[in-house]
């Protein structure tokens, strides 16, 4: 199954004409996009330190987790 004609949907869409023709509407999805995974790999990367002891060891995995969940 080719995804070929979905992309071309896409690149006739309103949106993806908005964001061919913009100067900065692309570069501002990205920096959105960027921090989102940023704040993520954040998030999974504090409890996996706390399990690997190796930071925030006086705090309960559980607690830690709980706390960076909305991130």
């Amino acid at each position: 199954m080719s995804l070929l004609p979905f992309f071309q949907w896409c690149y006739q869409t309103a949106i993806g004409e908005a964001i061919r023709e913009s100067t900065w509407l692309f570069p501002i999805i990205e920096a959105f996009h960027l921090v989102g995974l940023g704040l993520t790999a954040g998030a999974v990367l504090i409890v996996d330190l706390r399990l690997l002891g190796m930071g925030l060891s006086r705090q309960p995995v559980g607690q830690l987790a709980a706390a960076v969940e909305p991130w």
